[in-house]
């Protein structure tokens, strides 16, 4: 970033950059972003979380699945969409798998399930 030939400092850098981050940013739009191919699924702004993206979001159904527990959710677990529809973040639409593996395994099983009938 210069101005007319000045380069500002790393500090005044940052600071700038924070002036325009979460309820600051003029495109503020209540801290929810739609996120994915097609918007699939839901962002919550929460820069505080230990999981957060590089620009401040969770996904919203792990920051629903971790309030139910009442403990954060391991980097390993998935959090799964009962109905398959990816904005319905309600409690009772969503699973929790303990790995990519069994959320996996679910799926294919569900799958060779539909077909055997």
């Amino acid at each position: 970033m210069s101005n007319k030939g000045h380069r500002h400092s790393a500090e005044t850098r940052e600071k700038l950059r924070e002036q325009k981050m979460g309820p600051l940013n003029p495109q503020w739009k209540g801290g929810l972003m739609r996120v994915g191919v097609g918007g699939r699924y839901i962002a919550q702004w929460k820069p505080d979380h230990p999981f957060t993206d590089s620009n401040g979001y969770v996904m919203q159904h792990r920051l629903i699945m971790e309030a139910h527990l009442g403990r954060p959710i391991l980097p390993t677990e998935v959090v799964h969409h009962i109905n398959g529809n990816t904005n319905d973040n309600r409690i009772e639409n969503l699973a929790l798998f303990s790995s990519l593996a069994k959320h996996t395994t679910y799926h294919r099983t569900k799958k060779r399930d539909y077909y055997d009938q």
